[in-house]
């Protein structure tokens, strides 16, 4: 995602991170971000999510249209999980294989966390809470961008 702090400020980038996490969900519910993300982003990601190599936007959802899983180690009986998934460090070297040195371009990651227990879970456990909401979220996964990475060439 291009550096869109000043655009949408921070609590803008949540409402799209948000509306990003149920895209390819059957929710109906009015969700602030797919407003921003009509304006700025569908242009690039369209308006599902999906890749547009000639921009070089990568896809946002897997081939059934949500964001892909990155695995689940959270014990729901317990409220307890293991970092045995994923790495607990990012490093990497990445070179664009379609680069042109004479186009502009801008690149950006995008990591997510493993999931963890939220605190509803923790709750659940510890005073034996056997009567939530079915809706009630019991998992919470961080997701973060990081700031683009813009090239220009020489004129």
């Amino acid at each position: 995602m291009v550096g869109w702090e000043q655009v949408l400020g921070e609590e803008g980038i949540r409402n799209v991170a948000s509306y990003v996490a149920q895209l390819g969900e059957s929710n109906t519910a009015a969700n602030p971000g797919e407003t921003q993300f009509d304006q700025f982003c569908s242009t690039c990601h369209g308006s599902s999510g999906e890749d547009n190599p000639l921009l070089g936007a990568p896809s946002l959802v897997d081939a059934s249209g949500h964001a892909p899983p990155v695995g689940n180690t959270v014990d729901l009986d317990n409220a307890t999980y293991t970092n045995s998934i994923g790495d607990s460090e990012l490093r990497g070297l990445w070179q664009d294989p379609d680069f042109k040195p004479h186009l502009p371009a801008v690149y950006y990651v995008r990591v997510l966390q493993i999931p963890t227990p939220r605190w509803t879970l923790y709750d659940k456990v510890r005073f034996d809470l056997q009567d939530l909401p079915a809706n009630t979220p019991l998992i919470t996964q961080e997701r973060a961008y990081t700031s683009a990475i813009w090239y220009q060439p020489f004129k």
